[in-house]
């Protein structure tokens, strides 16, 4: 059996029980608007507003605004991906949901389980917004760019971001004269420095191949440095970002291909790294890794932003910082070419993205559900609630600690190929992680690694061009 999945809020939320952070109240909106008649609407957000006072009292907030609303928390069984296809299939749903990335929802649109919500995002005024312009233009164009999904529509709408980056141990560092590292050669010259020292070099979760955790995103982000020339020839219609269909068809064509050198070259990176993971990567879960590093005896871990939850709860007696996964030059592969290159993996899609189903249209919820999540994407509610839950603030004008600078600029500089690669059925980034951990422990050669990954990549994406017709 698959272990469970969860959002990579949700997990968070369940070890932590969301309770960092101290905000103002909730976003107070200047005119009360009534709503004709009573009405239930239902609220599917596994505990990311009902388990904090603060997120509560934005919820309380909304039904003081609107006498004849009142929101109810629709259950969590701490599996939001199996919640969501039971209520989804079954014609339950909430009327107002978060998933687990916005990738999930994208991949049953063609089910026709969720509304299009492009006009009124994006033309409809928003009550809640200075000078009530639509709710997609308080958005930064960075972020909103993100979320919306090939075909150009918006399926939801996320006001927070999150990402990854590596943590590292600056008292480890500081004894040993490190500086954190720049280029992937630079973590590779320093890594024999660290183990010598008697520390773990790299703290990684190799055996976690859970879609839309952090740690496989590691893949996508290198990928992004030495795919340079084959992701630009996808890129069809230049736009800097490889959509599902342009990966697709870059499939087709051999351009995004398991046989390349240049993803070949993804692998051998990992592999160089690996003698410096602790000992039994392959066998490390995202919940030991993150126990791991706080115990103060590794110098590097790769994980999200909600980790330094789990870092302040325990007050851990080390000063820890962040750093962008280092890019790649040609010291490290011949097919890096010049220039920085973006390493997010999560980003807006996978914070706390806001959809409505087509179902709330049936139970005569949809207009309220439409100004339930204007609401919610008012600048200072969603404050609170990144204050909370450890997101960042995609809102103009939104509050950011600068101590998570790193994980804001790592979100919008993202990793080309990763939206539309968490857009492939959930088997391919669980079955490729699956691949890695069996290349790098040496159960599979390189050549068996890469005809496993091909068969992978090339049924992923036919799977992808029959269920959205591409």
């Amino acid at each position: 059996m698959s272990p469970p999945r969860f959002s990579p809020v949700a997990r968070f939320c369940l070890a932590a029980v969301c309770t960092v952070g101290v905000m103002a109240g909730p976003g107070r909106m200047a005119v009360q608007r009534a709503s004709a008649g009573a009405t239930t609407l239902s609220f599917y957000e596994y505990n990311i507003y009902q388990a904090d006072p603060r997120t509560k009292a934005i919820i309380a907030h909304y039904e003081q605004l609107h006498p004849g609303v009142s929101v109810k928390f629709a259950p969590f069984s701490t599996n939001v991906v199996t919640d969501l296809s039971s209520a989804l299939q079954g014609g339950t749903a909430a009327d107002v949901i978060i998933p687990t990335v916005m990738q999930q929802v994208w991949n049953d649109v063609p089910n026709g389980y969720f509304s299009d919500l492009t006009p009124y995002l994006t033309k409809q005024a928003d009550p809640y917004a200075p000078g009530h312009v639509p709710v997609a233009n308080t958005i930064l164009p960075s972020a909103l760019g993100q979320e919306r999904f090939f075909d150009g529509k918006f399926y939801c709408l996320s006001g927070a971001t999150v990402d990854s980056a590596f943590f590292y141990n600056m008292d480890i560092f500081n004894k040993l004269h490190l500086s954190p590292p720049q280029t992937w050669a630079q973590l590779l010259a320093m890594a024999p420095v660290i183990k010598r020292a008697g520390y773990i070099p790299f703290q990684y979760a190799l055996g976690d191949s859970v879609y839309g955790d952090a740690p496989p995103g590691l893949f996508m982000a290198l990928e992004n440095m030495v795919m340079d020339r084959n992701i630009k020839a996808m890129d069809a219609n230049h736009d800097g970002v490889v959509d599902l269909r342009e990966l697709v068809n870059g499939v087709h064509k051999g351009l995004y291909s398991a046989h390349n050198a240049d993803m070949q070259a993804v692998f051998t990176l990992l592999k160089d790294i690996y003698p410096y993971m602790e000992p039994g990567a392959a066998g490390v879960n995202f919940t030991q890794d993150q126990a791991a590093f706080a115990r103060g005896r590794a110098a590097m871990n790769y994980t999200g932003i909600f980790y330094s939850i789990v870092l302040d709860n325990a007050k851990v007696p080390f000063k820890y910082g962040y750093f962008p996964v280092p890019q790649v030059t040609s010291a490290s592969s011949p097919l890096a070419t010049p220039g920085m290159k973006g390493t997010g993996t999560l980003g807006p899609n996978g914070s706390i993205p806001y959809c409505i189903p087509t179902t709330t249209k049936q139970h005569g919820h949809f207009a309220q559900a439409v100004d339930f999540i204007q609401y919610l994407l008012d600048r200072q509610n969603i404050d609170v609630v990144d204050a909370v839950n450890t997101n960042l603030s995609v809102v103009k004008g939104g509050a950011n600690p600068a101590r998570f600078n790193t994980f804001l600029d790592v979100s919008m500089h993202p990793a080309r190929t990763f939206n539309a690669e968490l857009t492939l059925p959930t088997s391919f980034e669980t079955g490729r992680a699956q691949i890695i951990q069996a290349y790098l422990t040496g159960e599979q050669s390189l050549s068996q690694a890469m005809d496993a990954l091909q068969k992978l990549i090339v049924s992923s994406a036919n799977q992808a061009a029959q269920k959205y017709r591409l």
